[in-house]
Parts: structure tokens; C-alpha cells; sequence
């Protein structure tokens, strides 16, 4: 995850513009969610999700469920699966695998670097240092 972080702040990069006058951290947003996003649906186990918009339905039927206090049962799968448009056999399975792509770390959690890198905070400190 935090070579995407770094990899959406290298586009951000490439593609800024100053004369918009956009701030380049609200810039960044956009590039760096987009590359973690990409990380997730690819390196997930179980579901295979192979573009934006089976990703976007993962999400929607993950908000759902969380919606649903996280029930499990027929009555609540029938209604997420009509609210995203699936079966309620292919709206399980989506469920299932979203349980299991809970599993990676959020990024944006302030946590204790146990592996020795450099985290997405120095990293996000140094570039602006040297935008500046």
C-alpha cells in the first residue's frame, strides 16, 4: 500500500499544474486514491473484480451491509441485492469477498511502523518540503 500511496503521488507529480490554482494536496487526493483502490481490488483473495465499476458495486454492497449492521441473513441480502442490482446468490459472494478485503491495513490510520520504512507521513513531509 505504500508504494501505491507513492506511486499516485508520482502521477499526481507528473500531471500537476500550479497555474490551476489548485492546492497540490487536494490534488494528490484524487491520484492516490485511485492507485490504492487499484491495489486493493488487485491483490484481494477470493473475488475477482475486473474494472472500476465491479469495484464500485463491491464498495456499495460493503456500505450496505455496514448499513445493515452486518447481518448475513436472507431477508438482508435479498434487499442489498436489489439495492445494488445483483442476485442474492452474486450478492453473497460479493459480500464474502468484501469480509475478506477488510483485511488490509488503512492507510490513513496513524500506526507504529514496525518494518523500518519510511511511512506515507515522512514520505508526504519530505515531498512537501521539496515542493516548497
Amino acid at each position: 500500500m505504500k508504494q501505491a500511496y507513492v506511486f499516485g503521488i508520482y502521477k499526481a507529480l507528473q500531471k500537476y499544474d500550479i497555474s490551476t490554482g489548485v492546492p497540490f494536496i487536494i490534488f494528490k487526493e484524487h491520484y492516490v486514491k485511485n492507485e490504492i483502490d487499484k491495489y486493493i481490488s488487485t491483490m484481494r483473495q477470493g473475488y475477482s473484480v475486473h474494472s472500476v465499476d465491479e469495484y464500485r458495486t463491491l464498495r456499495k454492497a460493503m456500505a450496505l451491509y455496514a448499513k445493515y449492521e452486518y447481518k448475513f441473513d436472507d431477508e438482508t441480502i435479498t434487499i442489498i441485492a436489489a439495492e445494488i442490482g445483483k442476485s442474492v446468490k452474486d450478492t453473497k459472494e460479493i459480500i464474502r469477498a468484501g469480509i475478506d478485503s477488510t483485511h488490509y491495513t488503512d492507510f490513513y490510520r496513524k500506526y507504529a511502523d514496525e518494518d523500518g520504512e519510511s511511512t506515507y507521513r515522512d514520505i508526504w513531509l519530505y515531498l512537501c518540503n521539496r515542493i516548497k
